[in-house]
């Protein structure tokens, strides 16, 4: 049983030029270096995930002026009314 589905995409003749070389300059066939592409694409998606939650985390720390683990601890107490 075949593992990869065939995709077939139209490109501007320009844009198929510049796949095509880049492939051959990589090494690599039109496929390989589209799945490459994509690879990057996911990859850098992920990073920009991870990005946001630890601007978010920081942002988190700055509103509940947390400096470190014991400013974490006491605000979970805090919270379950244990101070």
């Amino acid at each position: 049983m075949r593992r990869t589905k065939i995709l077939s995409v139209s490109l501007p003749e320009e844009t198929y030029k510049v796949v095509s070389n880049l492939a051959k300059t990589e090494g690599k066939t039109k496929s390989e270096f589209i799945r490459s592409v994509v690879n990057l694409k996911r990859k850098s998606d992920w990073r920009e995930g991870w990005k946001s939650l630890r601007k978010l985390g920081e942002d988190t720390g700055i509103k509940f002026n947390i400096k470190n683990e014991d400013d974490i601890d006491r605000l979970i107490h805090e919270f379950r009314g244990e101070t």
